[in-house]
């Protein structure tokens, strides 16, 4: 949202950016404007029951950014494990490898 209010028309931004736009995945900003008239609340509990071990479309980027959040959710996991597996059941994966 930041780039998209402070930067030029068409600038490309990061290659995560690339990514998700290559994955169809639209901007945040597409559904919190004004003009985007969302005054229904969302029913998102068909959402949450969904199994997250799917693999994504496309290969994740790897790059600086992506492997020191998955050393922080991998140091998250390994100090807190009880208390991060209760509440975020997915990061399990993190332990295995």
């Amino acid at each position: 949202m930041i780039a998209e209010r402070f930067g030029n028309a068409g600038e490309a931004y990061s290659s995560e950016v690339a990514g998700r736009m290559h994955q169809n995945i639209k901007s945040v900003s597409s559904v919190l404007s004004v003009g985007a008239g969302n005054i229904e609340p969302c029913e998102v509990s068909a959402a949450l029951t969904m199994p997250t071990a799917i693999a994504p479309p496309h290969p994740t980027v790897t790059n600086n950014l992506r492997l020191g959040l998955d050393q922080a959710v991998k140091n998250l996991a390994s100090k807190h494990r009880a208390e991060a597996f209760a509440k975020y059941p997915e990061l399990r994966a993190y332990t295995k490898s």
